[in-house]
C-alpha cells in the first residue's frame, strides 16, 4: 500500500473518531482512534484524543497510557500536558492537575486552554481555602480573549456546567461563586 493510501486511511478513521467523540459515543471513538493509530503510530493527536475518550469513560489508567505514549514521542508538547491536567481534574487530583497545566504554560505561556483549566484545578480543590480567588486570578487575563472558536466567557460557562455535573457534591459553592464572578465581568 502506498504512503498516500495509508495517510488517507488513518485520516478517514480519525474523522470517524472525531464524529463519534462529538456524539459522545466514546467506545466507537476509541475503536476508530485505535484503527488510525495502527496506520499512523506517530500521530500524537490520535493518542491525545483517544486518551480523552478513555477519560470520559473513567478508564483513567488507559488514558494515562495513551498520554505517556504521546509524551514519549513529543515530550515538549504543551497540549499533552494540558490533556494530562484535564485528566487529573477528572481524577480529582488537583495538585497533579496544576503541575501538568503549569508545565504546559511553562512551554507555551500563551496556551489559554491550559490557563482556563488551571483555574478549574484551583477552583475545585477542597484543600484550597482561597480557591475562588486563585481561580479568578488565573482566569482574569483571559477576559475578552478567544479559545479556539469560543470566547473565554462562553468556554468557562460551558466548563462550569460540565464540572458541576461531574462533581455535584464537591464543587457547588465554588462553581456558584465562579458563575457570579463571570456574570460581573459582562
Amino acid at each position: 500500500m502506498s504512503s498516500n493510501a495509508l495517510a488517507s486511511d488513518w485520516q478517514r478513521f480519525y474523522q470517524a473518531a472525531k464524529q463519534a467523540q462529538q456524539k459522545q459515543n466514546y467506545p466507537a471513538a476509541i475503536e476508530a482512534y485505535t484503527r488510525a493509530l495502527e496506520l499512523a503510530p506517530a500521530e500524537i493527536k490520535l493518542y491525545r484524543l483517544r486518551a480523552e475518550s478513555w477519560q470520559y469513560l473513567h478508564e483513567f489508567a488507559k488514558a494515562h497510557q495513551d498520554l505517556a505514549q504521546a509524551m514519549a514521542l513529543s515530550p515538549d508538547n504543551p497540549s499533552l500536558y494540558e490533556a494530562l491536567g484535564w485528566l487529573a481534574i477528572y481524577e480529582q487530583n488537583y495538585p497533579a492537575a496544576r503541575q501538568a497545566l503549569q508545565q504546559a504554560l511553562s512551554i507555551d505561556p500563551d496556551f489559554n486552554w491550559a490557563r482556563l483549566n488551571l483555574g478549574h484545578a484551583w477552583l475545585l480543590d477542597p484543600q484550597q481555602s482561597n480557591a475562588i480567588e486563585l481561580a479568578i486570578m488565573t482566569w482574569r487575563p483571559l477576559i475578552g480573549t478567544r479559545l479556539g472558536k469560543f470566547k473565554f466567557e462562553e468556554a468557562l460557562q460551558k466548563d462550569l456546567q460540565r464540572l458541576q455535573a461531574l462533581f455535584p457534591d464537591t464543587s457547588h459553592t465554588a462553581i456558584t461563586a465562579a458563575r457570579s464572578w463571570l456574570q460581573d465581568q459582562e
